[in-house]
């Protein structure tokens, strides 16, 4: 007994799996426009920076306060990996003597990867100046205190 339908190979079966397929990849392409995208975010809550100092002669550290924290505009997000950078207002109060930023080392898992002007910088006296850094965010998301250590002279 011949069979009039021919397996897979007949026209409505073909068309039932084309459509059965198309529909699945419509239904897995929606699913994933519509759920939400993983972001991979580091936020960095606060900026601290230390200056390891000496005095002048009035007793005043040359520099300033030996710890600066930055809270306007922290927190913020960048990207794993991402550069940025933060400006220090550095101020010689000696009046007597030049004094110079040696180095800088910041805390892990973040990355110095440039100062300008470069390190060593001189300041002369009563001299004001900016010192820009340009720090390497952590590769891995999540939120992190950066804590930069200024060795001076």
């Amino acid at each position: 007994m011949p069979s009039t339908a021919r397996g897979w190979r007949s026209p409505r079966r073909r068309l039932v799996i084309l459509a059965v397929a198309c529909a699945t990849a419509f239904i897995v392409f929606a699913v994933y426009l519509y759920l939400p995208a993983t972001q991979t975010v580091v936020t960095v809550t606060k900026a601290t920076f230390i200056i390891v100092e000496g005095k002048t002669s009035d007793d005043f550290y040359y520099f300033g306060p030996t710890e600066v924290n930055y809270t306007t505009g922290f927190p913020f997000n960048t990207t794993p990996g991402a550069h940025f950078t933060i400006d220090l207002e550095v101020d010689n109060f000696d009046t007597q003597f030049p004094h110079s930023i040696i180095t800088a080392q910041v805390n892990a898992p973040f990355e110095l990867v440039a100062t300008s002007p470069t390190l060593p910088a001189a300041f002369e006296t009563l001299d004001d100046s900016l010192l820009i850094f340009t720090f390497q965010a952590p590769s891995s998301t999540g939120n992190y205190a950066l804590t930069t250590t200024l060795e001076t002279v």
